[in-house]
């Protein structure tokens, strides 16, 4: 009798050591699966709620930038006064413009007027008419009436204009080279005059 209920109770311990480490795995194994599924879930909930609308979000981050800048429009008033300013100031340099260019061709005249009458040459008013005070300069320099035609060329205009005041202030008893004096800003408006008023020094 003894014999036979050890028999049972390692029998007994034999099955529950064996079925143990099974239910063990089998819950894991479920664990596992429900982890997994729960998981699975998760994100595939999350992916089918997330749903970014792009065109939506530029056009308010868009309508954001464009309310917080700052407007420079002006007003009808200020269109106005800046309109006026801006005519009054072109007007005024224009104003300045002119007399400087009407002081200067006074100018010009003037000293090619007294130059004329030092060397003699007549028709000296032709110093003041625009174009006959060109042919006047080509006979203060003692040269021929048809080479006016030499300064309707670009370049050789300017050329024969150095050459023509070279001609004059050899005339007026100066060095030739004088007249290379036309190429140097302001001794070209200082040179007309010294030609002009200017007396040469006599050689002893």
């Amino acid at each position: 009798m003894l014999k036979k209920m050890l028999c049972a109770a390692v029998i007994g311990l034999f099955a529950l050591g064996l079925f143990s480490p099974m239910t063990v795995y089998a819950e894991d194994v479920v664990d596992d699966a429900v982890l997994y599924n729960t998981q699975d879930d998760t994100t595939t909930s999350t992916d089918d709620s997330y749903n970014y609308d792009w065109e939506t979000e530029w056009n308010t981050t868009w309508n954001d930038l464009n309310n917080t800048e700052t407007t420079t429009d002006l007003t009808d008033e200020e269109a106005a006064a800046l309109g006026v300013f801006a005519t009054m100031f072109g007007g005024a340099m224009l104003v300045i413009s002119l007399v400087f260019a009407l002081a200067g061709y006074i100018y010009y005249s003037l000293t090619l007027m007294v130059t004329a009458k030092k060397l003699n040459v007549p028709n000296t008013w032709m110093a003041w008419v625009p174009i006959a005070n060109v042919f006047l300069a080509i006979k203060c320099a003692d040269q021929r009436a048809w080479t006016f035609l030499l300064f309707l060329v670009p370049l050789v205009n300017l050329g024969y204009a150095i050459y023509i005041y070279m001609k004059i202030a050899e005339r007026r008893g100066f060095q030739s080279w004088l007249g290379l004096l036309m190429l140097v800003p302001i001794a070209n408006i200082i040179l007309p005059g010294y030609l002009a008023w200017a007396e040469p020094k006599k050689s002893a």
